[in-house]
């Protein structure tokens, strides 16, 4: 087929699919806004069950891109998780939490992820052309992101937050919250809003768009997120870096960043503050935490309960604490750590790579981050063979990738309503990239005309 003749259908098809993908934008757009409003509107920072409705309301769209694409063997690899978790409830029945109810519950919330996964890969598949959906994306999380930086500074100007409580502090800098309720959530908002300013800049090379990235660092940076800001500056590196950037420059810029980011560490009292806040947890000066002792625990706990783990709902998900209380929290000590007990458990959720190694043993581990590998990998290849524009889209994912990887060290970002939704778009659409590539027609789909 000619060039000519790929531009002519390529505008067809554009045309024929414009209000279809309008309609993601939409949802795109009222997923995001709604994740913020109940932020907001509740009385206190807690789940909701936006993610699950939206989980439900996608699954066809899930089922039917696995079997239209035949993603039968990644589908298989998740599987082996999720049979793992409800094999280990229905053997480890003397948990202290119902069975097999807990262990179906925690299952059905970790199929959340391969369920935005492909659904979302199954709207992306269906549309020549995704930049203008992920053009709307930056600009939600750009928005987002501004919207919220006057009540960042009124928490500055009170010493209060907006809705009655205390701010948290690290050292000497209060963590800023905004309309969010929660610092984490000022910083995960910074980091995606300076991301998606960073990807504009990328293809548009607009000063405007560099300036509001350096402006969200700067507010991502006031929360002391030692996560998230490490995150970030890899991030900033696979953005900026490019398709066909050299290997000296590659090289350059890497070295540039890590002597940015000592700088910041040693120097500067801000980067006093995040090495006052790690060595809480690592070092000869850490106290025993929940995170610490669950991950310690986890490892116990797969070796006794090999190969499988303790099943779902027993350790370190909503059910082993919200249905009634895990025994296995007394067993290691879980229960006399500060957020660990049964009357405070506020940090049972804060160690996610635990609570699957517990849980899904060792079997349901490596499967769990099997598929997270593959479809990491299908975000990298895939960048080898397309346009530009799609190539910036495609480095954003990757950079948004390696943010819930670290999340992931320190929170469970998979199972959270705003980082899974994010997680469906990036892994969605270089699913939807390594399909197309695979077919071979990249070019109708990723001509720029």
């Amino acid at each position: 087929m000619t060039t000519s003749r790929i531009a002519t259908t390529y505008r067809a098809s554009e045309r024929g699919n414009i209000g279809y993908a309008s309609l993601i934008s939409v949802f795109f757009i009222v997923y995001t806004a709604s994740h913020y409003i109940l932020l907001i509107v509740n009385e206190s920072y807690q789940p909701t069950l936006l993610d699950e409705i939206a989980s439900v309301a996608l699954a066809p769209f899930a089922l039917y891109y696995v079997i239209s694409k035949k993603e039968y063997f990644i589908s298989l690899v998740y599987l082996v998780y999720i049979a793992a978790l409800l094999l280990g409830a229905a053997i480890f029945e003397e948990s202290g939490v119902p069975q097999p109810v807990s262990g179906i519950v925690a299952a059905a919330l970790d199929l959340k992820l391969p369920i935005f996964i492909f659904a979302f890969a199954c709207f992306f598949s269906s549309i020549p052309n995704p930049d203008r959906i992920f053009r709307v994306l930056f600009i939600t999380f750009i928005v987002i992101g501004l919207i919220n930086v006057p009540f960042v500074i009124l928490n500055y100007i009170t010493g209060a937050d907006l809705f009655g409580g205390n701010l948290g502090q690290k050292g000497d800098f209060i963590l800023p919250t905004g309309l969010m309720r929660h610092y984490v959530e000022v910083a995960w908002i910074s980091c995606l809003a300076s991301l998606s300013a960073l990807a504009m800049f990328a293809q548009k090379r607009n000063v405007l768009f560099l300036a509001l990235a350096l402006f969200f660092a700067l507010i991502l940076l006031s929360t002391v997120s030692i996560k998230e800001t490490a995150a970030y500056s890899v991030g900033v590196f696979i953005i900026l870096r490019g398709q066909n950037a050299s290997k000296l420059i590659t090289v350059f810029a890497f070295f540039a960043g890590i002597f940015f980011l000592a700088v910041i560490v040693s120097e500067t009292s801000l980067g006093h503050a995040m090495l006052n806040h790690a060595g809480m947890f690592v070092g000869k000066d850490a106290i025993e935490t929940v995170r610490w002792g669950m991950t310690e625990a986890s490892l116990q706990i797969a070796g006794e309960y090999f190969p499988l783990g303790s099943g779902g709902g027993t350790f370190g998900s909503a059910p082993s604490y919200q249905n009634n209380y895990s025994y296995l929290y007394y067993l290691y000590g879980i229960s006399t750590l500060d957020g660990g007990g049964p009357d405070d458990a506020a940090f049972l959720q804060d160690v996610f790579w635990a609570k699957v190694l517990a849980e899904a043993g060792w079997f349901g581990f490596i499967a769990y981050v099997g598929f997270l590998g593959i479809l990491a990998r299908r975000v990298m290849k895939s960048r080898a063979v397309v346009d530009r524009n799609t190539d910036v889209i495609l480095r954003f994912c990757l950079a948004c990738a390696v943010l819930l990887g670290m999340i992931s060290l320190a929170s469970s970002p998979f199972t959270n309503q705003l980082l899974v939704f994010v997680a469906g778009i990036c892994f969605g659409f270089g699913c939807s990239v390594a399909a197309t590539v695979r077919k071979g027609v990249v070019a109708p789909r990723h001509i720029r005309v």
